[in-house]
C-alpha cells in the first residue's frame, strides 16, 4: 500500500456479501477516492465470489484515512484462514486503529428480517480442520453450555 501512496490507515472496513455497496454511501461526499485493484497489492488474495469487486477504496473521511475492502475471500474458495486474515494483517501493519468486518450471516432469531444488522460476539467454528489438520475432534471443541 505504501508503494501505492498510502502510508497509514486509521479505519479499515471489509465489506461482506450483505453490504457490498456500503462504500458508495460512505464515500459519497469524499473527494479523491482512490480505487486500487487487489491485483496490484502484493500477496493480496483475490475474491472469486459473485458480487465481490476485487478492489480496495481509499479516501480521507472526516480526517480519517479510510480503506474499504470491496469484496473478501472465503474458506470455501479454497483459501486458508491466514489468507482470510490478510486485510486485518495489512491494516494492522499500516497502523490501523479500527478494523470492521461484515458478512451475510444466517440466524434463527425470527424477530429479525433480511437486511437487519446484527452484532456477532461469538461463533462455533465448523472448520477446525483448517487450524490443526483435523487432529482435534469436534467433541473436544464443543461446549454444551452454549448449545
Amino acid at each position: 500500500m505504501k508503494r501505492l501512496g498510502i502510508d497509514k490507515i486509521d479505519l479499515s472496513i471489509v465489506e461482506g456479501s450483505g453490504l457490498l455497496d456500503l462504500s458508495s454511501h460512505l464515500f459519497k461526499d469524499a473527494t479523491d477516492v482512490q480505487v486500487i485493484s487487489m491485483h496490484d497489492v502484493p500477496h493480496c488474495p483475490i475474491p472469486t465470489a459473485i458480487g465481490h469487486k476485487q478492489e480496495i477504496l481509499y479516501a480521507v473521511m472526516q480526517g480519517r484515512r479510510t480503506i474499504v475492502w470491496n469484496g473478501r475471500i472465503h474458506y470455501y474458495e479454497g483459501y486458508r484462514v491466514t489468507h482470510q486474515a490478510f486485510p486485518a494483517y495489512l491494516s494492522a501493519y499500516m497502523g490501523c486503529g479500527v478494523f470492521v468486518t461484515t458478512n451475510a450471516a444466517g440466524f434463527i432469531n425470527q424477530s429479525m428480517a433480511i437486511g437487519d444488522l446484527a452484532l456477532i460476539t461469538d461463533h462455533i467454528s465448523m472448520i477446525n480442520k483448517a487450524y490443526d489438520g483435523g487432529k482435534t475432534p469436534a467433541s473436544d471443541i464443543w461446549d454444551s453450555a452454549i448449545a
